[in-house]
């Protein structure tokens, strides 16, 4: 009993607490406030808490109370009476809550659809932003669309995304309108966000090293083809096509990892790693580039992701009314200048010719030899055979030689076989859609007129992508491409290999012939063509027009995505990409063409009774088709979600199935005409047969069984399964981790090695989000991030079976068909692997300055390359895992925004990297000659491709060079003992640029804006040209050439010689000698780019125009070496001085 009376004293004092609260008076007088500021203030008057949803309040924004002296229960039942909200008390409290509707009324509530794309600032869609209703809600898709059914008309909606300001809208307002745009955050860090292709990461919760430019900064300058669109722009991105190694321009991503594998970065488009060349992507549908720099960004991309990653996204069509755009530009680049080349006189060569044969005494034959043989021969030799046989007087020798030294070629060069070079681009696009279905078509033809006669390309593009939303939960992504390019290749000679005294053109206009490619002197040339043969002469004008190579390539490539929302934050999407490409090229020689006459002279027999032409007589055309097939197939389970709003999971889980088969045909005829299409036949087996020797034209090109005919078949194939998760915590603590496994037909069978996965970890800590920071008003974001793991390669330098290539036995007669050993089974041969180790620190502070700093280790290990083996094996050497290359390097990315206003913007763009590597592990034979590490770009402990050279002393008494020792003893260069192997060079530092920076600022005045771009590459050595008197166009300082003893006091530069005490050393240390190697440091202006945009202007907007801007740009403007010879390797070659601009116009419209 006492125990009830309690329990209801106790509920007595309960309520009347309650009421106590409610009875307490306040006044209120408030106008067209928002319900959350009245309730605060009511609160404070009644001296208690009063708590309510903020979601279902926030809709109500303009709410009005006049009270005085009124119950806080009055004036509470006053404000609510016209809400859907109700209250009651508790002690020391009151909560407002929202009325729970009757099933009638339930059944009456109207309801709206939420539909649209959410954008930034820049126009660009964002993916993962949280459309929230209450606790329940969606997130964007890729392309920044959502969609949200049965939404109350009066709920709120709140909109938000990490690094952006949210927003909250009432769910019919939401309703009304088809774009949302966030505007960036206090915490933004710059970027929208990171792709991978496989998923989308926010950047703040991204662990790796990643960087990306989007469509305004990539089209600020009129970009022709797509690496020149990032050249420079993307730090540890190394694109510079003024360099070449091992034959190739640099495109490298933090330097190298391999040996004998592929060197260049792994392209992905639209979500899929490509089989095709970059001619493919057309620059004007660059939405954004993303280059993936270490592991925990691209190990998903296993065995090909070593060398790195670049993520190319094209423009996708937009929901609404079709929209079109049409671009076209025109650029020219004039002809050369040759009068400003660091070039000898021209004569140069004569007086050479003059002084080595003593104007015609020492000559060792005469005409009768000439007649009879294809005896050495140059412009001038005939007047020395004139002396010598004494047709001609010393004056009359001196007139001729006058005569030829008085011309230079250089004009009739450039008239003759140069013009200005044209670059023309068209592109048109059309897109637009509704929620359902959108679609973007876009077409583009490209043509190029090079600047040497008959040269010229040409590429049509088309394609077409298209998304289509069947329901709420399916979506399907559908892109299609076709391409088509033609290439035109004519022979016209280099400038640089024809004597500058030669003509191109007799007297009467007809073509002359020239020295270089007649492999023969034109006396010998005048007697074999009496005997019934061709004219061997190489005539430049002929050939021009009677030699050509027709290519033509026809790619296509279909794209299908399927996505399925399954809910809950899951996902599955499955698809896959096909790829067909097929180039046939067609090499043709007319029997007007040098290159015909001289095969069919090569091979010309003489017998009893008559000249027997064993290559018939007539055209040659050499036919080569290659054909490739790729496709990939892809499965992936999604879960992207956000728990409690602390918790965000973004996992996939895939597997994939990829194929590529190439094949390749080559047959050639002889005796063809192409207007007939009749050939005659050829017995190989006679000529091919052995080594041939010519009765008539021995220095003439021979051919090989393999250069007219072959067969290749290759078949790479490759399953894989991975899985990449990313785990972020309030937004502060972020975990990512990544595994994949790659098999096949490429990797041996040894199992310690064939299931060996490649995995990254990372971690990412947002310092800007702790307390301890929020004083800092001027850093506005902070993130420290580290990562390590495993990237992959794979090099078909070897497979794990025997390989045997087909060839023809020579040595037989008649020949016969054999198998020549090209790789030897490796059971345990596996990828090679890089490991990575990169920290990074990403910022943004004032607002306006944001960018990121990067250090990072790279340990290539386990590489392809020559190892040497037991002879007894069947071979001496194998391409085995058994080398290594360590990188290591710092990056900095900067972007400042540094004026913003109305009428006036100015932002600047840095992108500064330096990476510096070294060969660590490698069998070299120690026993090699120190020549040959002139040309071996990987020496253990060196950079890979390090400059080595001979420590020069200048010429002897005779004009050969002497050198010193490592111990700086003199001595004159030879064979055998006088070679002390790698001791005899000295290392000059890295031949590859260890530093590269891009400088790019853009200023924007109303509808009118300049861009400029400034390249330096820096941190390397490069080698000057040794000049040499001896060369068809001598470079300057060559005419001082050492004639007598005496001369080495005054000059290094080799001319006359006893020839009996020179070897091929003297030549090595010569051109190799340290006094040429120099800073190969240099600047390059590439471009200033000037826009004004019409759009404004009235008749423009009558005639339907949404933008209309014409832009001017001048490219690859000056360039400065920064060494004493202001020589920069962006010229090309040493003898040219500077550039050729490229002037460019273009229209960029929109309708």
């Amino acid at each position: 009993m006492r125990r009830v009376c309690l329990l209801l004293l106790f509920a007595m004092h309960v309520h009347l607490g309650y009421a106590q609260i409610l009875q307490k008076t306040i006044s209120l007088s408030m106008d067209h406030q928002p319900l959350s500021t009245i309730l605060t203030e009511a609160g404070k008057q009644a001296g208690c808490k009063i708590s309510f949803p903020a979601d279902d309040v926030a809709g109500w924004k303009d709410m009005s109370i006049h009270c005085a002296g009124k119950q806080l229960d009055d004036a509470l039942a006053q404000l609510l009476q016209d809400t859907d909200l109700g209250y009651k008390a508790l002690p020391n409290a009151v909560v407002v809550f929202r009325k729970a509707a009757s099933p009638a009324a339930r059944q009456q509530e109207r309801t709206v659809m939420l539909k649209g794309i959410v954008k930034n600032e820049a126009g660009s869609p964002l993916p993962y932003v949280t459309i929230a209703v209450g606790t329940t809600g969606v997130m964007t898709s890729g392309n920044g669309a959502y969609f949200l059914g049965n939404v109350a008309t009066k709920a709120t909606v709140r909109v938000s995304c990490v690094g952006y300001e949210p927003r909250t809208f009432v769910a019919e307002d939401l309703a009304s309108v088809s774009e949302v745009v966030l505007k960036f955050g206090r915490h933004s860090l710059g970027v929208v966000e990171v792709s991978t292709a496989y998923q989308r990461i926010r950047p703040e919760q991204s662990t790796g090293a990643v960087a990306a430019i989007g469509t305004k900064e990539y089209e600020s300058r009129i970009s022709t083809d797509f690496l020149s669109g990032i050249q420079n722009k993307l730090p540890g991105v190394l694109i510079n096509k003024d360099m070449q190694f091992e034959g190739n321009s640099l495109f490298q991503i933090r330097g190298l990892s391999t040996i004998s594998a592929n060197k260049q970065p792994l392209i992905v488009v639209d979500g899929y790693p490509t089989e095709l060349t970059l001619d493919a992507i057309n620059p004007n549908e660059i939405k954004s580039v993303t280059v993936l720099k270490d592991a925990a960004s691209a190990t998903i991309y296993g065995v090909r992701a070593s060398n790195g990653v670049i993520i190319i996204e094209r423009k996708q069509a937009e929901i609404g009314r079709t929209k079109f755009a049409f671009r076209t530009t025109l650029g020219v680049t004039g002809k050369e200048k040759y009068n400003t080349y660091r070039l000898a006189p021209s004569d140069a060569t004569l007086k050479y010719l003059r002084d080595s044969y003593k104007d015609g005494a020492n000559v060792p034959s005469d005409w009768t030899t000439y007649r009879t043989s294809y005896n050495f021969y140059q412009p001038g030799f005939d007047i020395l055979l004139d002396k010598k046989a004494g047709y001609i007087t010393q004056a009359q020798l001196e007139e001729r030689f006058a005569a030829m030294g008085a011309y230079d070629n250089a004009a009739d060069y450039s008239r003759l076989f140069l013009r200005s070079a044209i670059n023309q681009q068209y592109d048109l696009n059309l897109s637009g859609g509704t929620q359902q279905a959108t679609y973007y078509v876009s077409a583009n033809y490209t043509r190029n007129r090079f600047s040497k006669m008959n040269n010229s390309d040409s590429k049509f593009l088309l394609s077409g992508r298209a998304n289509y939303n069947f329901n709420k939960r399916l979506s399907l992504e559908l892109t299609t491409d076709y391409l088509e390019t033609k290439d035109l290749i004519a022979p016209v000679p280099n400038f640089m290999d024809v004597y500058g005294s030669e003509h191109f053109q007799k007297a009467d206009g007809s073509p002359a012939a020239i020295f270089a490619g007649s492999y023969m002197n034109p006396v010998f040339n005048d007697t074999i063509i009496k005997k019934g043969l061709y004219d061997n002469m190489n005539y430049p004008l002929i050939n021009m027009n009677e030699v050509n190579d027709r290519n033509r390539t026809v790619n296509n490539k279909v794209i299908a995505n399927f996505t399925y929302r399954i809910g809950h934050g899951f996902s599955f999407r499955f698809g896959g990409i096909y790829e067909n490409s097929r180039s046939d090229l067609k090499h043709y020689a007319s029997e007007k063409s040098t290159e015909a006459h001289q095969y069919v002279n090569a091979y010309a027999e003489q017998t009893a009774s008559g000249i027997l032409f064993n290559i018939p007589r007539g055209g040659y055309i050499n036919q080569k088709n290659i054909s490739a097939v790729s496709y990939t197939l892809r499965a992936q389970l999604d879960y992207n979600k956000i728990i409690h709003d602390q918790h965000s999971f973004n996992v996939i889980l895939g597997a994939e199935n990829r194929k590529v088969v190439a094949e390749t045909s080559i047959s050639s005829t002889f005796g063809y005409n192409d207007q007939t299409l009749l050939q005659q036949p050829v017995d190989y087996n006679k000529i091919l047969t052995g080594y041939w020797v010519s009765n008539f034209a021995g220095r003439n090109p021979t051919l090989n069984f393999d250069q007219l005919f072959g067969k290749a078949y290759q078949d790479d194939r490759y399953v894989s399964g991975y899985f990449n998760g990313v785990y972020a915590f309030r937004g502060k603590y972020s975990l990512t981790g990544s595994v994949r496994v790659d098999q096949s037909n490429l990797f041996g069978t040894d199992p310690r090695f064939r299931y060996k996965p490649l995995w990254s970890v990372g971690a990412a800590w947002n310092i800007d989000q702790e307390s301890f920071m929020q004083g800092l008003t001027w850093l506005d974001a902070l993130k420290l991030r580290v990562a390590y793991g495993f990237n992959g390669n794979t090099s078909k330098a070897s497979i794990p079976q025997i390989v045997a290539r087909y060839s023809t036995n020579l040595r037989t007669s008649p020949t016969s068909s054999s198998l020549n050993l090209a790789s030897m089974e490796n059971a345990a041969l596996r990828w090679e692997q890089t490991k990575n180790l990169n920290t990074g620190l990403d910022f943004r502070f004032l607002g306006r300055i944001y960018g990121s700093l990067d250090y990072y280790q790279r340990n290539s290990v386990d590489l392809l390359a020559d190892a040497q083996l037991d002879p007894t094996k069947g071979a001496s050497s194998a391409k085995l895992n058994a080398a290594s290359i360590r990188n290591q390097g710092v990056e900095l990315n900067l972007h400042a925004d540094w004026i913003t206003r109305k009428r006036f913007n100015w932002n600047t763009g840095i992108a500064l990297a330096r990476n510096t590597n070294k060969v660590e592990d490698l069998y070299v034979n120690s026993k090699l000659l120190s020549y040959t590490y002139l040309a071996n770009n990987y020496v253990v402990g060196y950079p890979a491709g390090a400059v080595f050279s001979y420590r020069y002393a200048g010429l002897d008494t005779n004009g050969l060079p002497l050198m010193y020792n490592a111990a700086g003893k003199l001595k004159s260069p030879g064979y055998a003992a006088l070679d002390e192997g790698f001791s005899d060079l000295e290392y000059n530092g890295a031949g590859i640029p260890t530093i590269t920076a891009g400088i790019s600022n853009r200023f924007d005045i109303g509808n009118f804006y300049v861009y400029f771009m400034i390249d330096y590459y820096g941190g390397f050595k490069t080698r000057i040209p040794a000049p040499s008197i001896y060369s068809t166009r001598p470079l300057a300082g060559a005419e001082n050439y050492f004639r007598e003893k005496g001369d080495e006091q005054r000059t290094d530069v080799m001319g006359l010689y006893p020839y009996w005490l020179y070897n091929s050393y003297h030549s090595y240390v010569y051109n190799y000698a340290n006094t040429r190697v120099v800073n190969g440091a240099y600047l390059v202006l590439r471009d200033i780019t000037l826009s004004y945009n019409f759009r404004k202007m009235p008749a423009i907007k009558r005639m339907g125009f949404t933008n209309f801007e014409v832009k001017l740009q001048a490219s690859n403007i000056t360039t400065i070496g920064l060494n004493k010879y202001n020589y920069s390797i962006a010229t090309g070659n040493y003898a040219r001085r500077y550039l050729v601009p490229t002037y460019t116009i273009g229209l960029f419209t929109n309708f």
